[in-house]
């Protein structure tokens, strides 16, 4: 026996033809095999594309979200500055007037001791504040008894438009204002 087929015989043609017939047949059933996964693996790459997709769309949603909310928080930052300016701006107001309101008392405090005969010196020592601040009082308190005087020999003077009464009403206002008045601490 060779190694020929024409040596092998008829039954051996045959055996050839029928195990030719089994590879080609089992290629065939193993390209549908593959063509069925192919359709398969492309049915799962759409799926999972769009799958993707969709994903992505919602996060470019919330983040379209996130985005707005930042606008809107920086928009109220901006109106709290505005309002924090504003309530600085009447604090400050508040604030300049009771320093001078506290100032002219200290002012009355420092004239009553000096003209009860203590020195500037004394003065300072009893209050624990310097000669030159005593001074000051002083000279504030001698400016403001003349401005005094010379508003009681001058006639009254209007109210200013818009004003709903005296200088009692705009002092009775500015106390009931404050939490601490000084009816409320004396």
């Amino acid at each position: 026996m060779g190694s020929r087929p024409a040596e092998i015989g008829v039954g051996a043609e045959i055996w050839w033809l029928v195990v030719g017939a089994a590879v080609v047949g089992s290629l065939r059933w193993a390209d549908m095999a593959n063509r069925k996964t192919l359709e398969q693996a492309r049915r799962q790459a759409r799926e999972r594309l769009a799958k993707a997709q969709q994903e992505r769309a919602e996060r470019e949603g919330r983040s379209v979200d996130d985005a707005a909310e930042v606008m809107r928080a920086r928009t109220r930052v901006g109106e709290v500055d505005e309002w924090e300016a504003e309530r600085i701006g009447a604090v400050a107001l508040e604030a300049d007037r009771k320093r001078a309101e506290h100032h002219k008392a200290a002012a009355a405090a420092v004239a009553r001791m000096r003209a009860r005969g203590d020195s500037i010196q004394t003065i300072a020592l009893l209050a624990d504040i310097p000669e030159s601040q005593v001074r000051k009082y002083l000279r504030a308190g001698a400016t403001s008894r003349r401005e005094e005087e010379a508003g009681a020999d001058a006639p009254p003077a209007a109210p200013a438009p818009g004003a709903v009464g005296g200088a009692e009403d705009t002092e009775a206002a500015d106390a009931s204002a404050w939490p601490l008045s000084a009816a409320s601490t004396s």
